[in-house]
């Protein structure tokens, strides 16, 4: 697999195995997008006013009454092995980019957050909420 950027900074990822494209694709979201991929998981886990504090609370009792990450998990584990291994590779995309960090960026620095691991199914959630 390689992944390439233009003069304009946009990756291309070459692979001839569409799984190694998709572990690309979870690599460079997570080097783009890791602080929002963070705070969505928290929106969808109902766990927002960890962050923002009361102002969401009425927010994450209302998400956690919808059960978004449990109905995530089985939509998962109903999936097909070919959707498994894809929502796999993506999760491990962005894992070992995340492994590859020897300190979190500054948003996770600034609100005392750590990162945990993504799991495929919190992708399945992060469909539900947008």
């Amino acid at each position: 697999m390689q992944i390439r950027l233009d003069q304009n900074g946009i990756p291309t990822i070459q692979s001839e195995n569409f799984n190694d494209v998709v572990y690309g694709m979870g690599y460079l979201h997570a080097q783009d997008r890791l602080w929002s991929m963070h705070f969505k998981r928290k929106v969808f886990e109902g766990k927002l006013s960890e962050l923002a504090g009361s102002k969401t609370l009425d927010m994450d009792i209302l998400l956690r009454s919808l059960k978004l990450e449990k109905n995530a998990q089985k939509k998962f584990e109903n999936s097909s092995q070919k959707i498994k291994d894809i929502l796999q590779c993506y999760s491990n995309g962005i894992n070992d980019y995340v492994d590859s960090l020897s300190i979190l960026p500054i948003e996770f620095l600034l609100t005392d957050e750590k990162f945990h691991k993504w799991e495929p199914h919190h992708s399945y959630a992060l469909a539900f909420i947008i």
